[in-house]
């Protein structure tokens, strides 16, 4: 896929326009009837053994002498700005489940044109500095396209799409060795049409939503025994979904179904018309034709603004939850956006405006943080690297 920008349709119900950013893989949020997903999972592992022998763990001093102050930056104006280039160069980049007090883990794809491997990276706010806190290559994933990333114990569940078309789900141990690769056969193998994927870890078994877009699509979810031996598989008709971190539930646009260790149940009562494009332990996020939705666990559902005349992702939307409120993340008229949900009241939906394109990732926040780990397009050069922009009190 050729290293520039690209021009998606229309994601939302007029008067959005056409015009979207994109880097490696990306695709536009859908309407209703459409699809979108990423990664789910439980806290990641505690920090410090991965072997980065072959890549360095990058730091950065983020304090600019000047101290330059976010500006239209909503809740956030006033604060000190941080904007550092992480290094690397990548193709894709997706993000496990995360929220305050957890690790953040990203899938980062290397360059397709360089068959480069999937690397996992640890990444760090401390102190208002940015940083790759670990890295390293996963083992016989060159040419893989991440697709979603789970965390558990010291294990990690990758779905992607091989070089060859193929749908790929994957165990690593926490110094990026193979343990375990199955494909997902009811997908099958074709090279014309793009996947998507969530992954959660249900205890040790692994979950995975699937689709890839065709005549007709393919779309499936199964759960998977520590070894990946398949436990049950249920094909649904294709529809937006999302996983919940546990591996629970599942979200898609017409149905909330309970997933257990025998069986895909559908979960009693209405859903809202939602397309679920992101899960936070005790909530969905996703979109339908007039607004930003986030629907809480037995709370109202709540409607929150376009932030712009178009939006775009690689079809899921990364939400980080935090004491700050539930964060999520796009690209919004060439130019990455953080929503904040929470910071003018539990029902209000507030977007900082983030002055870099770029695209991916995922948002982040404590206390005197608030910021988006993403990938950088660094025109007129062709790099793309991981890169955090934030700002800090």
């Amino acid at each position: 896929m050729p290293r520039s920008l690209l021009f998606l349709p229309l994601l939302a119900a007029a008067p959005l326009a056409t015009l979207a950013v994109a880097c490696g893989s990306r695709t536009p949020l859908p309407l209703l009837d459409e699809s979108g997903s990423d990664a789910a999972s439980h806290d990641g592992p505690d920090a410090g053994s991965i072997d980065a022998t072959d890549a360095p763990v990058h730091d950065a001093a983020t304090r600019d002498v000047a101290r330059k102050r976010c500006t239209n930056a909503g809740p956030l104006d006033g604060w000190f700005e941080v904007d550092v280039n992480l290094g690397g160069d990548y193709e894709r980049l997706v993000s496990s489940a995360a929220w305050e007090g957890s690790d953040i883990w990203l899938a980062t794809g290397g360059r397709a044109i360089e068959n480069g491997a999937t690397r996992l990276l640890r990444v760090e706010v401390k102190d208002g500095v940015p940083r790759v806190a670990e890295s390293a290559p996963l083992a016989n994933t060159e040419g893989w396209e991440p697709l979603a990333l789970a965390v558990s114990d010291g294990k990690f569940a990758l779905a992607a799409r091989a070089s060859g078309g193929e749908s790929k789900l994957a165990v690593f141990a926490r110094d990026g060795t193979l343990v375990h690769q199955t494909p997902i056969a009811p997908l099958e193998i074709d090279l014309r049409f793009r996947m998507e994927a969530d992954v959660a870890w249900a205890g040790g078994d692994v979950v995975v939503a699937a689709r890839r877009f065709g005549t007709p699509d393919h779309f499936v979810v199964e759960r998977r025994d520590p070894t990946l031996a398949v436990r049950w598989s249920v094909p649904l008709a294709s529809t937006a979904f999302r996983l919940r971190p546990d591996g629970s539930k599942l979200r898609t646009t017409p149905t909330l179904y309970a997933i257990t260790a025998t069986e895909l149940g559908v979960e009693p009562g209405q859903v809202s018309p939602l397309s679920p494009m992101g899960a936070a332990r005790s909530a969905w996020v996703g979109i339908d034709p007039t607004s930003f939705v986030l629907e809480r666990d037995g709370a109202p559902v709540v409607h929150g603004k376009w932030p712009g005349q178009s939006f775009a992702s690689f079809g899921y939307i990364p939400v980080y939850e935090s004491s700050v409120g539930i964060l999520i993340t796009g690209n919004v008229d060439l130019g990455a956006q953080i929503g904040l949900w929470g910071a003018g009241g539990a029902n209000a939906l507030q977007w900082i405006a983030v002055p870099r394109q770029g695209g991916g990732g995922v948002p982040f926040a404590d206390a005197n943080d608030v910021g988006l780990f993403m990938l950088g397009i660094e025109i007129p050069h062709p790099e793309q690297p991981l890169r955090y922009w934030g700002c800090m009190k």
